[in-house]
């Protein structure tokens, strides 16, 4: 049997080839020797013994059904639940205020009942978690289909945000956190690029079907996605799956006091947390804000609906470069070193937004998907380097259970600020300010705080 080479440090053969001369023009060996330095998308073997590439053939199947519920959970987020909301709201002669209310309402039920959701997930296996998480996702579909009073709408909804955006998120990205150790930074992108690309294929294929098939039988479509699609397949790459293998054995994340099995009020109880929650604050409320009032934005400046729409698309591809891209510089680095990144990248995208020339709409919105790739990475990463993988999913569903609240207030409180007149621009620059004022003093507090140990880093 051929010896393995050494997982930390590259061979000889492998340095040999780096050393040979590279016939490539100067702009693209310094680009390519700064993604190679920051072990992001490089093909040759990074500082932690592989790149992408080797990584993902040799764990797709754990990778795989981390993707897979991450993808899925587009079905119960915004943006998707935005295409039905003129239907829903001609089939019951709802005015835009009072669909507001029903959808903020339905996402605050579903978010008071994340952490207890989380914690479920973490006692029960990944194969449990799956086949209820699909066929609920399935019977939330079911119900969409048959809105004909406000109270169905109302459960639809509830259950639609709290299987999509809640409970598959939160079980695809605890089990890449749990599977992986020392790439648990690649790990949680590469199940984060679920997000972009369900926002990059679901609107226009929804568009599409509803055309063809119309709305409530588009729902069924969707259904059945779920149950032939979802849970088979899930299911097939479960059997496949297998953690990452760290010599020595795994090294647990963390400072050791979340080892037990605390409850929530410990959770709650810790500055860490909070400190934590802060920081994935704005992009929750912020982000939903400025995405539900689109189309008052671009009115107000006069832009077409184009605009938004091929600048979601835009938005999307960078997110999904971006989050391979920060799982890379987490393994390096370490998620506490990078807190700060994602909120400032943020609070520029805001800025931005000010400009009124269509072009800064898309720059607007390349910078955004800096953002949200960042955060998806170094969040996530962050839960497990401060608390450990033990109980991941308790303390991500109480954390998504305040995101949830966030993108449930958001759109009520700028609607809010918009019927008093108040101008859009002062609503970004004021969150843009608030950001930089509280955020970056909470990620260098978290910083100084908490003693990072090399382990925990993954």
């Amino acid at each position: 049997m051929q010896q393995q080479p050494n997982p930390i440090r590259p061979t000889e053969e492998t340095e040999g080839k780096t050393n040979q001369s590279d016939n490539r023009p100067l702009p693209l060996r310094v680009l390519g020797g700064f993604w190679e330095k920051a072990g992001a998308l490089a093909l040759p073997a990074t500082a932690m013994g592989e790149g992408f590439g080797s990584f993902v053939r040799t764990y797709r199947a754990a990778l795989g059904f981390c993707f897979g519920f991450v993808f899925a959970s587009s079905i119960g987020q915004t943006f998707l639940l935005s295409i039905f909301q003129p239907y829903w709201m001609e089939e019951l002669g709802l005015t835009p205020g009072g669909m507001g209310f029903i959808y903020g309402v339905a996402t605050l039920a579903s978010g008071m009942i994340l952490p207890w959701a989380g914690r479920w997930i973490d006692g029960n296996s990944p194969a449990r978690a799956a086949t209820v998480v699909a066929c609920g996702l399935a019977l939330a579909c079911l119900l969409a289909s048959t809105v004909i009073t406000i109270w169905i709408l109302g459960v639809a909804l509830f259950l639609l945000r709290f299987f999509g955006q809640g409970m598959a998120t939160n079980l695809g990205i605890t089990w890449a956190s749990r599977w992986f150790t020392r790439h648990r930074g690649k790990a949680i992108s590469v199940s984060g690029i679920g997000f972009p690309f369900g926002e990059a294929i679901f609107p226009l294929t929804l568009v599409v079907l509803i055309g063809l098939v119309g709305w409530r039988a588009s729902w069924w479509v969707l259904a059945a996605g779920c149950l032939v699609v979802l849970l088979p397949l899930s299911r097939r790459l479960l059997v496949h799956a297998r953690p990452e293998t760290v010599v020595g054995g795994e090294a647990p994340a963390g400072d050791g006091k979340e080892r037990g099995n605390g409850g929530l009020l410990e959770i709650y109880a810790d500055w860490r947390f909070w400190g934590v929650v802060t920081l994935m604050a704005p992009l929750a409320f912020v982000g939903t804000g400025v995405i539900f009032f689109q189309s008052q934005l671009a009115e107000q400046r006069g832009w077409g609906p184009e605009v938004f729409a091929s600048g979601f698309f835009a938005f999307a591809v960078v997110r999904a470069l971006v989050s391979l891209s920060t799982g890379a510089w987490v393994d390096r680095l370490g998620a506490l070193q990078l807190t700060g990144v994602p909120n400032l990248i943020f609070a520029g995208a805001l800025a931005i937004l000010i400009l009124p020339q269509p072009i800064w709409a898309y720059v607007f919105f390349i910078t955004l998907g800096l953002s949200f790739g960042a955060s998806v990475s170094v969040i996530s990463a962050l839960w497990a380097e401060i608390f450990g993988t033990e109980r991941i999913g308790t303390i991500r569903g109480a954390s998504a259970s305040i995101g949830v609240a966030l993108t449930a207030a958001s759109p009520m409180l700028f609607g809010y600020a918009l019927d008093r007149g108040v101008p859009m621009e002062a609503i970004l620059f004021s969150c843009a300010v608030g950001m930089l004022v509280i955020c970056w003093p909470v990620s260098l507090l978290l910083r100084a705080r908490i003693s990072k140990r090399p382990q925990a880093a993954g």
